[in-house]
C-alpha cells in the first residue's frame, strides 16, 4: 500500500510540473509569425484613379529594396522617361506587424503586408509589390 501511495504521489507531482510548464509556455510561438519586408521587392500592379495599370505593358520596372538599417532604395526604369533612363528614390521604413510605413522627405505612406504582397495606397494610387 505504501508503494502505491508513493507512485500516486510521484504521478501527481509530475502532472503538476507538466501543467505549470505548459502554462509558462512561450506565447510568441502561439502567435502567427510576421514576415519581415527586408529584401528586394518589385511592383507587379498599380491602380491610378481607379484605372488599372500593368507595369510590364508600360515598359516600367519599379524595384524597391528594404534594408536592415531601416532605409530603402527605389529604382524605376522605363522607356517613358525622357530625361533619364532611371529614376531613384530613397527614404526610411518601419514595420509594425503587417503594417509598413515608408517615409520620403518627411512624408509617410502606409502599406499593408498580406499573403506575400505589400500594398501601398494613398487614396488615388494603389501599388502592389511582390518579393523578388
Amino acid at each position: 500500500m505504501k508503494k502505491m501511495n508513493r507512485v500516486i504521489a510521484v504521478l501527481a507531482a509530475m502532472i503538476m510540473v507538466l501543467t505549470l510548464a505548459a502554462g509558462c509556455g512561450n506565447n510568441a510561438a502561439d502567435e502567427p509569425k510576421v514576415e519581415s519586408v527586408v529584401g528586394k521587392w518589385s511592383v507587379v500592379s498599380a491602380t491610378l484613379q481607379s484605372e488599372e495599370l500593368d507595369p510590364k505593358t508600360l515598359g516600367l520596372a519599379i524595384a524597391m529594396e528594404f534594408k536592415d538599417d531601416g532605409s530603402f532604395d527605389l529604382v524605376a526604369t522605363s522607356s517613358m522617361f525622357t530625361d533619364a533612363e532611371e529614376q531613384n528614390l530613397s527614404g526610411t521604413w518601419t514595420q509594425d506587424g503587417d503594417n509598413v510605413t515608408v517615409t520620403v522627405n518627411d512624408e509617410p505612406l502606409d502599406g499593408k503586408l498580406d499573403d506575400g504582397k505589400l500594398t501601398f495606397s494613398d487614396g488615388n494610387t494603389n501599388m502592389v509589390l511582390e518579393r523578388d
